[in-house]
């Protein structure tokens, strides 16, 4: 048997086993011997007189077909980004050309504020400009409830007693908290009374602290004297009396109506125990920091 070979059933032309339409003219190949397929190709070789010769049959990349198509997309999108182009720039030119503006549409509710908002947001800013640069009294009256308790009682007992109050001895952070005690204090009329503060001494140590819950000691308290912008009455602290040298370690603030000021003295924790005539002028200010109603 001879060899097979595949050839187009037109034109002649010898094309690989696997090729089924001829590269040449586009007609169908087919299979047939090697020997007819050369009589094929001598006969596709030679025309017959009047015959043309077979044209060959461009064989044109796909990448090449598609080309044209893309450039076609390629300009009509160029062309569509142009006229966006021009008709935001032509816009402007026919409101001036033609003294009217570009409809925008927008609603009412857009355009023109509710008065309610506008009232809302005006006194805002007048609250925020009224309100002033430090911190007032009332807004510290606010913020921490004082309690003014008149008992003969040492500083010790005071202190435990605010604890079970749940409050505390009170602590003074600032003038204006001070200012706001005073105040408080001589509305309710006890000018006479030397009131506990939170403010106390290590043993051996010659150093004043505010003392906060489960004795702990804070922040150190100034020595300045009033004469010098501080709380110290004149000569204090002195840490030990000097009459019968009985150790001072707890601290009071009493008027002092000699200087017509509030001062501050330290003292021994039982006062009354050393000075008897203060019977009936000691007390303590138990501080909240939330609201707080005394008990009866």
């Amino acid at each position: 048997m001879g060899k097979k070979i595949r050839v187009c059933s037109n034109c002649g032309h010898v094309v690989n086993t696997y090729t089924y339409f001829c590269p040449l003219c586009g007609a169908e190949t087919e299979e047939k011997d090697e020997g007819a397929g050369n009589l094929q190709r001598e006969k596709a070789a030679v025309p017959t007189q009047g015959e043309e010769p077979p044209k060959e049959r461009k064989v044109v990349d796909a990448q090449e077909e598609s080309r044209p198509q893309r450039n076609n997309v390629t300009r009509l999108l160029a062309l569509a980004l142009l006229g966006v182009v021009l008709l935001a720039f032509a816009a402007p030119l026919f409101s001036v050309f033609f003294g009217g503006k570009v409809p925008v549409s927008v609603s009412r509710e857009e355009s023109q504020p509710d008065m309610e908002d506008k009232i809302v947001q005006t006194q805002a800013t007048e609250s925020m400009e009224e309100e002033p640069e430090t911190e007032s009294d009332t807004r510290i009256a606010e913020d921490n409830r004082y309690e003014l308790i008149v008992e003969d009682i040492t500083w010790d007992g005071a202190f435990d007693a605010c604890m079970e109050k749940g409050g505390h001895l009170v602590r003074i952070d600032s003038p204006e908290e001070y200012s706001e005690i005073i105040r408080l204090i001589e509305e309710q009329e006890k000018t006479d009374i030397k009131f506990w503060i939170a403010v106390a001494r290590k043993d051996l140590d010659w150093t004043y602290y505010w003392i906060h819950e489960n004795w702990i000691f804070g922040e150190e308290v100034e020595s300045a004297g009033v004469d010098d912008g501080g709380y110290w009455m004149k000569g204090q602290p002195s840490f030990s009396n000097e009459s019968d040298g009985t150790w001072e370690s707890r601290v009071h603030m009493f008027y002092d109506r000699e200087s017509g000021q509030w001062v501050w003295d330290d003292v021994p924790s039982d006062i009354l125990y050393i000075i008897k005539h203060y019977a009936g002028s000691i007390g303590y200010i138990c501080e909240y920091e939330e609201n707080h109603i005394a008990a009866p």
